[in-house]
């Protein structure tokens, strides 16, 4: 029988519980097990019932299993049948150590095995009365005659038949096994797709009030380079005073030259004073020059500055709203997945 191939990340942690439905599968083996007159039951890779024994047989319940070295003669004829199975991923049918016959059928799912169908215990022809006697001393059995009583009343039933009820349960649980693994990874998907979603939503949320931020940070900044330009207009006004009070001095200096000049020897010292006027005027003309050409350098950055914050706070605008769009997006993923995972209840 084929199966679907699953990830093995997916079907690592899968169990046989997970992925049937423990309750409609005895009522479905309750009546399959009565209809071809054997007994079954599921077990996992540990050996533990899945379900309840159906349609057990008296003789093996009651007599052989209750006895410690039957029970142990019993488990190892369970290994060889279940080992078998695994090894081909088929139905393994084979006679026990009391001459019953038994079947293993394999629970696979892309090559990971979650357990099996064991069952049987009915006998293709009467048995053999001396055969039974000498086991159940090998075993212990003290009532030997209620025991072969409960021999005489083993279901018979054919081999063939045996073989395609084994058949059939291989292909129904295992069809049922993998309809259910899918369901279950379905369900793992979603809850990992919806916890995702969720964790990249607020990742969103968190970067979108990051981007409100900056976006307040660039607007602050914005006015701060306004108040700068302003302050470079203060500075040019502040120097055209200064030029002014430069050509005025410069004039100063030039009429205290001539008074000195009219004045002769008497005017010497006004003419040193009318000198350093003069040096005087002449740095405070380059003092404006100089100040002339940084305003106009701060001038030139706060242009750039501004252009480019105006274009930062441009495009974290757009991000900010790229961002509330895309968690609104994710938003309707998650409740798409949360419908999609109400359906599949």
């Amino acid at each position: 029988m084929e199966t679907f191939n699953f990830s093995k990340a997916w079907i690592n942690d899968i169990e046989l519980k997970d992925v049937i439905d423990i309750r409609t599968f005895q009522k479905f083996q309750d009546d399959f097990a009565k209809s071809f007159g054997i007994s079954c039951i599921t077990l996992d890779t540990l050996g533990s019932p899945v379900t309840q024994v159906s349609n057990p047989t008296e003789f093996c319940q009651r007599f052989i299993r209750t006895s410690e070295e039957g029970n142990n003669r019993c488990k190892n004829c369970d290994i060889a049948g279940v080992k078998e199975s695994i090894e081909t991923g088929s139905v393994s049918i084979y006679k026990c150590h009391a001459g019953l016959i038994d079947f293993s059928v394999p629970i696979i799912i892309s090559g990971k095995h979650l357990g099996g169908i064991y069952g049987g215990q009915v006998s293709s022809e009467k048995l053999n009365e001396d055969s039974i006697k000498n086991m159940l001393r090998e075993i212990n059995v003290t009532n030997i005659d209620a025991a072969l009583n409960s021999a005489s009343n083993v279901n018979v039933v054919d081999e063939d038949k045996i073989k395609i009820a084994a058949d059939i349960l291989f292909v129904v649980i295992n069809t049922l096994v993998e309809v259910g693994t899918k369901q279950f990874i379905f369900k793992k998907m979603f809850e990992t797709l919806k916890e995702t979603v969720s964790h990249s939503s607020s990742i969103l949320q968190e970067l979108a009030s990051f981007s409100m931020e900056v976006s307040q940070n660039q607007i602050t900044l914005s006015s701060e380079i306004q108040n700068v330009s302003k302050l470079t207009e203060k500075i040019d006004n502040i120097s055209g005073f200064i030029k002014e009070i430069s050509n005025q001095t410069n004039i100063l200096g030039l009429n205290a030259a001539i008074e000195a000049a009219r004045s002769g020897a008497a005017g010497a010292g006004f003419s040193v004073v009318a000198n350093e006027i003069r040096k005087l005027s002449q740095k405070s003309k380059e003092t404006v020059e100089n100040i002339a050409v940084a305003t106009s350098s701060i001038k030139t950055s706060v242009y750039s500055t501004e252009s480019l914050s105006n274009t930062t706070l441009q495009l974290t605008e757009k991000q900010a709203a790229s961002i509330q769009e895309v968690t609104a997006n994710l938003v309707e993923v998650m409740n798409i997945a949360e419908d999609l995972h109400k359906i599949d209840q």
